[in-house]
């Protein structure tokens, strides 16, 4: 019995020794994939710090679904919103607008009882199988450009781009969504097939993300290759309520942010890192750029967060460079 026993610790100690080696060969990007959750959440924004900038006419909700892994099959999905105004048109994420909300009402109901540690309220209001993306467009409809804002940590980076229209063909298919007839059109944006249905029973040139120019609100679109899509759930008029937006010129003393000038190229290789190493984010910040890791087996490792990510790696991006 006693030579069973050491037999069966001889093994198991060579699988641990087995393991821990492997480990030790593994690139800090596959490190990183194994440890890693795809969803990061910046700080919150306090809505105290919202300015109104125009009036709103029609709210549309959409749900955005996207493939976060070709191999796996993994996806996840969130409710985006998108305001249509007067002067301007607003898309954002529903999820990131209800985390602020709650989060700062938390906030400032325990700092009145001196509370000396915040409850972090995101795991309750956001589900497993969405995320909260801190993403806005704002698409001024007297200009050719539309401003793109993308939150990281307590900064805001902007850019502003130009409106490259989009070539249509209606193909003369029809549907019915969300109980508005509707025709079929396909046309190219950002390096992608885009596949969508619009109604002219509500005529404005306007849609999910970047996707606008025909004659009526586009309901539902998704790509040629099956990655993303983009469909309505319900529409709702104004009725007298107005389109904001986050400002610096209003400072908040339970969460000071900034914003800060990038380029789209920027935004684009912040957006990688957000879903590949969403751990290292916060290092960005940091004097000390190495981040520990904890891996199943037990073991440590130290990571620094320049990492050159392959070319050719999947990750969900609208857009192709």
């Amino acid at each position: 019995m006693m030579k069973v026993n050491k037999a069966i610790c001889t093994v198991f100690l060579s699988i641990i020794t087995i393991s821990v080696a492997r480990t030790q060969t593994l690139t800090d990007l596959e490190v990183l994939d194994i440890v890693s959750t795809n969803r990061y959440f910046p700080t919150v924004r306090d809505f105290r710090t919202r300015e109104k900038i125009d009036d709103l006419s029609l709210r549309v909700g959409y749900n955005f679904s996207y493939l976060t892994d070709t191999v796996s099959g993994k996806s996840y999905s969130e409710p985006f919103i998108l305001e249509i105004g007067k002067q301007l048109n607003h898309f954002y994420s529903y999820n990131a607008h209800i985390r602020d909300s709650i989060q700062i009402a938390v906030y400032e109901e325990e700092k009145r009882n001196n509370f000396d540690v915040f409850t972090d309220v995101t795991g309750s209001v956001i589900p497993r199988d969405q995320t909260a993306t801190y993403y806005d467009i704002y698409r001024y409809l007297r200009e050719s450009s539309r401003e793109i804002i993308l939150r990281i940590e307590n900064i805001d980076y902007r850019y502003s781009e130009k409106i490259e229209p989009i070539e249509w063909t209606i193909t003369g298919d029809e549907e019915t969504i969300v109980g508005y007839r509707c025709l079929a059109a396909k046309g190219w944006y950002g390096g992608r097939q885009w596949n969508v249905a619009f109604t002219l029973d509500i005529p404005y040139s306007a849609g999910p993300w970047k996707l606008e120019g025909l004659p009526g609100l586009i309901l539902r679109a998704e790509d040629s290759d099956g990655l993303f899509l983009f469909e309505a759930y319900g529409l709702e008029k104004g009725k007298g309520r107005g389109i904001y937006r986050y400002t610096d010129k209003i400072k908040s003393e339970t969460i000071p942010y900034r914003t800060q000038k990038a380029e789209k190229k920027e935004i684009a290789n912040l957006w990688k890192r957000i879903c590949l190493a969403p751990h290292t984010i916060p290092y960005l910040f940091r004097s000390d750029q190495n981040m520990k890791v904890m891996l199943p087996d037990g073991s440590v490792r130290t990571i620094g967060i320049s990492l050159n990510f392959p070319n050719d790696v999947y990750y969900p991006r609208l857009e192709l460079e």
